[in-house]
């Protein structure tokens, strides 16, 4: 497009110029695109429709994002207050396991005792039966 003073250049311009106005003519000549005028001025009535709609939806969605926000809110604080209620039973859970063992230590014990008190009663003689009299 550049080159003008050559024939090659000359005939170069004027087959993509022709060809840049030829599809215009064959649009306009081709039955395929006679409802196309229509079709686009539907569109754009539809368009024009639907600008009026989301502006009307504007408000809406804006509140429905403010909702949002204050669930997101809520449930990070229900996260929050949910992690200090593990922490909690961890802790109860620790406690638990330290009587637990308490518990069980003092069962050995009472064992072992019941077994020293049975051992000691074996070995002291026997008291005298209060129903027996003693013959005189």
């Amino acid at each position: 497009m550049l080159l003008r003073d050559s024939e090659v250049a000359r005939c170069v311009r004027t087959y993509l110029l022709d060809t840049e106005e030829a599809p215009r003519t064959v649009i306009a000549s081709d039955p395929r695109y006679d409802g196309l005028e229509h079709r686009v001025t539907d569109l754009e009535g539809s368009m024009a429709r639907i600008g009026p709609a989301l502006q009307e939806l504007g408000p809406v969605l804006r509140r429905m994002s403010v909702r949002l926000e204050s669930l997101d809110l809520r449930m990070e604080t229900m996260d929050r207050r949910l992690e200090a209620v593990d922490v909690r039973l961890d802790g109860v859970d620790r406690r638990l396991d330290a009587t637990n063992r308490v518990v069980g230590a003092m069962s050995v014990r009472l064992t072992d005792l019941s077994e020293d008190v049975a051992d000691i009663q074996r070995r002291l003689p026997r008291p005298p039966d209060p129903r027996r009299r003693r013959r005189r």
